[in-house]
């Protein structure tokens, strides 16, 4: 995400618009702040870590051997290596170094530190694209219901990438207790799926993330029971192959 929101900034431009609000700010005023932005996620996640494993500004041996030893545990380690974890008058029993399988102990630590100080999250979630086959209208004037069944378009009147997804997708935002067709007239309704609705979502290819593997969506419809699935358009399918996407 990263990489898609500083591929199209030019710092000299002078008139991006702020937050969706009419503030004008330059290119580099927007990147001061998105980099002003990542700096405080970092120190949210600084504060996390101090508070999970250290007390008074130092490492609390005893935060740390417990915190340890529930992700040993959950990762189905043997006991000699939990066990071997111990605290005694406030400090370890041993050096961390030296205990059974050091590196898998130094590699969860790392992955921590990780998530909360270097890792952005965003929404979405990755899904499997599939093929048209047998999901478009052969008719050659495509009609279709809402779009449904019509051609999807490579590039829609409106520059986007037409395309079709799983309806798990819209899961938390959806009313509950609706059936699928509920739920898709809700969608059609509210402009977020349809002949009405906008691109509004930001996918890229796994694992080349390259510029030239990003595309904005406009769902024209839902896909019901199949969990994590994205249809998209016949030349891209072609041009890609059907993988792992993020969306």
């Amino acid at each position: 995400m990263i990489k898609i929101g500083l591929s199209n900034l030019r710092l000299l431009r002078p008139n991006y618009m702020f937050n969706g609000s009419d503030e004008e700010v330059d290119g580099q005023t927007l990147l001061d702040r998105f980099m002003g932005s990542i700096k405080a996620l970092s120190e949210i996640g600084e504060q996390e870590l101090t508070e999970m494993f250290m007390t008074n500004g130092v490492v609390d041996a005893n935060k740390l051997a417990d915190y340890l030893q529930d992700q040993l545990t959950s990762r189905n380690a043997n006991k000699a290596l939990i066990e071997a974890i111990r605290v005694e008058n406030g400090e370890l029993v041993a050096p961390l170094a030296s205990t059974p399988d050091a590196t898998w102990i130094e590699s969860i630590v790392i992955s921590t530190v990780n998530k909360r100080v270097i890792d952005i999250t965003t929404p979405g979630s990755s899904f499997v694209q599939r093929s048209v086959f047998a999901t478009e209208n052969t008719r050659k004037d495509g009609e279709g219901h809402i779009q449904g069944d019509a051609k999807l378009q490579m590039i829609n009147e409106e520059g986007s990438m037409d395309a079709k997804i799983s309806i798990d997708y819209f899961e938390s935002i959806l009313p509950k207790g609706l059936s699928f067709n509920e739920a898709r007239q809700w969608l059609i309704d509210n402009g977020i799926i349809g002949p009405n609705a906008h691109a509004n979502t930001i996918g890229y290819r796994i694992p080349t993330q390259a510029q030239s593997s990003i595309h904005a969506l406009r769902f024209i419809d839902v896909v019901p029971a199949v969990k994590t699935t994205i249809i998209l358009p016949e030349e891209f399918t072609k041009i890609t192959g059907s993988d792992f996407k993020q969306y």
